[in-house]
C-alpha cells in the first residue's frame, strides 16, 4: 500500500485510485473489525464495513453532486449536502 495517493493522475487511474482508498479504509477501520470478528460472525462484520463503504460512497456522491450543481435538489426533495459541509 503506498503512502500516498496521486487524486490528479486523471480518469484512467480512477480504478488504481478506488482501490489504494479502500485499501486505507480496510487498515484505518482493522481495529475495530479484529475486535468485532472475536466477539461476532464474520458475515457480520463484512456487512459493518460494506455499511461504511456505502455511507461513505454517498457522502462523496453527495458531495460532488452539489459541486457540480449547487441548487441541486435531490428526488426526495431536500437539498443535497454543499460543498464542503459535513455530510450525513
Amino acid at each position: 500500500m503506498s503512502a500516498t495517493l496521486d487524486l490528479t493522475a486523471g480518469p484512467r487511474a480512477a480504478p488504481a485510485v478506488a482501490q489504494a482508498l479502500d485499501d486505507h479504509l480496510g487498515a484505518f477501520l482493522s481495529p475495530i473489525l479484529d475486535r468485532l470478528e472475536a466477539v461476532a460472525d464474520n458475515r457480520l462484520v463484512r456487512t459493518f464495513l460494506a455499511t461504511i463503504r456505502a455511507i461513505l460512497t454517498f457522502c462523496v456522491a453527495a458531495t460532488l453532486g452539489s459541486l457540480c450543481d449547487p441548487d441541486a435538489v435531490s428526488p426526495f426533495g431536500a437539498r443535497v449536502a454543499m460543498a464542503g459541509a459535513a455530510c450525513c
